[in-house]
């Protein structure tokens, strides 16, 4: 698939490949947020209290047409190998624990890439890429630390969840709370853990491993934020912040918020700290649209995570600090969260990929962010009719969309310079438009698969001292 010809411009420099060749690479330290809402941020909601995140936005380039997909495992496995979901037997919903599955171990991730380069690698947060076979695990795929949580979410003070996560009772329940190093795998358990709230948590482990970081050699930090996940859950010196919101659950999503903007706020102040501020490259993404269950506000957009309009697939993103050339503007650029893996490997790290990896379309997406970054009109959305991301979408079979049209279509088209929040279905008028989209359509459905399979009780957590662990598949 090619978006606008792979012409993705961004009027940035980043990475050795375009600075002087005798600087270093820069820190790279990549946020995601967790469901966050299109409208749960300051600079399109003044409302929201995000004071850092819009410190950073200033001196930012914020992409204002950054995708990624519905949910946390299918972005998460594109941001981490750089390929399409559909794939890589990504396409599906989310890694559930109790299935044996996880990211193909045959995929060279991220880390792995940045490690050729010389980076030390750590991850705090969420994985949910997949956890019954220890060569599934974080510290097996390229980090070298790892703190946080395997599956997609847990209850923030207990760390328990079912197999259902946190959305309802199953046949199992454990803690899912962990720690690798080249020390071992570690259960985290007793009065250091039990009733902290998870985030206070990670706090001070990224904190410890800022600190303890040699400034001297390149780092990546993957910093995998909860929030704004469920349960809302949030302590009240945060959910206090917003008293004029009369909803309860609103009121502690708002919270969470806030929360997610002091962690980021205490990350930069941490990397100022060390003196390894000037030296980092500053990307924050969320993983999909907000959860209008959990009380996530995509407005003006239309539709919610789980979904592909663009409510659940247009998320809030910037890139921040050494090696961009022009900063606070909005860039409205057509972006990938796969293509953040050439960018970063190529343009930044001055690492290299295999040709057998440049393959364009049904397997690599080969979208190297610095390319034509003198040139803002390359790819304007509105002047491109392309495939999902331009100025058509489709939509087929898709059993979840909100509002359907009055005639029970299942085929959606909209022209998202006239129409960007998907109010009017023009697929009736443009009968041709909607055949070429269904043709390229089949062809990409040719090159997908998925790797689903059924849940096994060899998972159930009291046979791993009531834990969520490895060892199972």
């Amino acid at each position: 698939m090619s978006y606008c010809n792979i012409h993705i411009e961004l009027l940035l420099i980043i990475g050795v490949s375009l600075l002087a060749a005798t600087e270093n690479p820069p820190h790279i330290i990549y946020i995601v947020a967790d469901d966050l809402g299109w409208n749960d941020i300051s600079w399109h909601d003044s409302s929201m209290i995000t004071p850092n995140l819009q410190n950073i936005a200033d001196e930012s380039v914020i992409l204002e047409n950054f995708y990624v997909q519905s949910l946390c495992s299918p972005t998460r496995s594109s941001l981490m190998t750089g390929y399409y979901p559909s794939n890589i037997g990504s396409q599906h919903k989310v890694i559930d624990p109790n299935r044996p599955h996880g990211l193909p171990l045959g995929l060279t991730t991220l880390p792995e890439k940045l490690k050729e380069t010389g980076y030390i690698s750590y991850a705090v947060g969420k994985w949910h890429l997949g956890f019954c076979n220890k060569d599934y695990l974080p510290t097996s795929r390229g980090f070298d630390k790892f703190f946080g949580i395997y599956g997609g979410c847990h209850y923030y003070y207990n760390h328990s969840s079912s197999e259902h996560g946190t959305y309802k009772p199953g046949l199992y329940s454990g803690i899912d709370l962990h720690e690798e190093s080249s020390n071992g795998i570690f259960k985290l358990k007793g009065a250091e853990y039990d009733g902290v709230y998870t985030s206070n948590l990670y706090r001070k482990k990224i904190a410890e491993y800022i600190a303890e970081h040699d400034p001297r050699k390149p780092m990546f930090f993957y910093v995998a934020l909860q929030q704004t996940h469920s349960p809302v859950m949030v302590e009240s010196e945060w959910s206090n912040l917003y008293p004029n919101v009369p909803d309860l659950v609103r009121r502690n999503y708002s919270g969470q918020v806030t929360l997610m903007d002091t962690m980021v706020g205490e990350v930069v102040n941490k990397l100022k700290e060390m003196e390894m501020y000037e030296d980092s490259l500053i990307i924050f993404h969320s993983d999909n649209g907000g959860d209008v269950k959990t009380y996530a506000s995509n407005w003006p957009l239309r539709g919610d995570k789980g979904t592909y309009f663009e409510g659940g697939i247009k998320a809030i993103a910037l890139i921040h600090g050494k090696g961009i050339r022009k900063t606070g503007y909005v860039n409205k650029g057509l972006f990938h969260v796969s293509d953040m893996f050439p960018t970063l490997i190529e343009s930044v790290a001055g690492g290299q990929i295999a040709d057998e990896q440049k393959i364009s379309g049904s397997l690599y997406t080969k979208h190297n962010m610095t390319r034509k970054f003198n040139n803002p009109e390359t790819c304007n959305p509105s002047k491109c009719l392309n495939f999902i991301h331009c100025n058509a979408h489709i939509y087929l079979n898709y059993v979840e969309i909100p509002a359907p049209e009055p005639n029970g279509t299942d085929i959606y088209l909209f022209n998202l310079d006239a129409d960007p929040y998907e109010e009017v279905n023009i697929a009736a008028s443009h009968p041709i438009i909607v055949k070429q989209l269904m043709d390229k359509l089949d062809k990409y459905r040719k090159t997908a698969w998925t790797f689903f399979p059924p849940a096994d009780p060899a998972c159930n957590p009291v046979n791993f001292e009531g834990f969520w662990s490895p060892g199972w598949c």
